[in-house]
């Protein structure tokens, strides 16, 4: 029964991403912009071993794995030559910000994520996006998300925000 309520979801969501191809419609209605969202370029070369980031606390994941998902990331970041300040109060250049989502199936559960990193006039540099398998559990996926989990995808935002940064010219 659950299962043709997620399918019917899915329908509706893609006739709205169909829809939205229309000048006006429920994509619009929806709030969603039409605008582009123009990335701030990477900082220069010279410039980018200089910069600093801030980790906003995740959203959609439980608080464990959260806390864990933040000690990860500043382990791969050091190893990466990536400056994330621990010191709340200190001024920096760029700040991330992740969103988790889990979902489960009989088969196995991904944990996805999307890491947006601002500069610090609040205007958003660039995207990424990933996943990673997790454990099998239908009923909470989050359950099937370990520490292991959260440092598989630490190591894949650390990657690809020095990708980013040091892609500037």
């Amino acid at each position: 029964m659950a299962v043709g309520r997620v399918a019917k979801a899915v329908v509706a969501l893609c006739l709205l991403a169909v829809s939205g191809a229309c000048s006006t419609g429920p994509m619009s209605a929806l709030g969603f912009s039409r605008e582009t969202i123009a990335e701030v370029p990477p900082p220069p070369l010279a410039e980018a071993p200089k910069m600093t980031f801030a980790i906003a606390p995740p959203t959609g994941v439980p608080g464990n794995l959260g806390d864990a998902l933040i000690r990860k990331l500043h382990v791969y970041a050091a190893q990466e030559g990536l400056r994330f300040p621990t010191e709340p109060d200190m001024s920096t250049n760029y700040v991330l910000k992740v969103h988790l989502t889990a979902v489960g199936s009989y088969s196995g559960g991904t944990v996805s994520y999307i890491a947006d990193v601002y500069d610090a006039q609040g205007r958003r540099a660039t995207r990424l996006a990933g996943s990673v398998p997790a454990g099998s559990t239908y009923a909470d996926p989050w359950s099937s998300a370990s520490d292991g989990t959260m440092s598989a995808l630490a190591l894949q935002i650390a990657f690809g925000v020095r990708a980013w940064l040091f892609s500037g010219s």
